[in-house]
């Protein structure tokens, strides 16, 4: 009998390793949109708690009052660029499903062309022992018939 051979194996697999590479991508982006995201919650509410502990103090210089509002000025714009950069990595993130959907279309097409041929080969190898069988029956047949005669 022969054995199944799918020639278009080591594509598939190239395939399945981009498909894991797309999705390891996807992964990290995913992490670094969280984190930027994480850093910007965190400016704002530093600036929120600078901002309250500006007004329970009492006794506030003119020169507090400056140094704190450059202070908050400062979180927001490192808040504003942490948000800025989430907004990138959304979508390069976005561009990564993408990519891991086509990854995945890819080497199912493929998977499924396996498949069919598999089943395309497992039905011929099945046809031809069905043939030699009945082959092998009527020879059988043949020779007993001989015999009687």
């Amino acid at each position: 009998m022969k054995r199944f051979v799918f020639p278009l194996e080591r594509v598939l697999e190239f395939r399945r390793l981009e498909m894991q590479r797309v999705e390891a991508h996807a992964g990290e982006l995913a992490l670094r949109v969280r984190s930027a995201l994480r850093t910007a919650e965190e400016r704002r509410t530093q600036a929120l708690e600078s901002g309250r502990d500006l007004l329970k103090q009492r006794g506030l210089r003119g020169a507090d009052f400056h140094v704190t509002r450059h202070w908050l000025a400062r979180l927001e714009a490192e808040r504003n660029k942490a948000l800025d950069a989430s907004e990138k990595l959304v979508q390069q993130h976005r561009q990564a499903l993408g990519q891991l959907i086509e990854a995945r279309r890819n080497a199912k097409l493929l998977e499924i062309l396996r498949e069919r041929r598999l089943k395309a080969h497992t039905r011929s190898i099945v046809k031809q022992s069905e043939a030699e069988a009945a082959e092998l029956h009527l020879a059988r047949r043949t020779r007993i018939g001989r015999c009687i005669c």
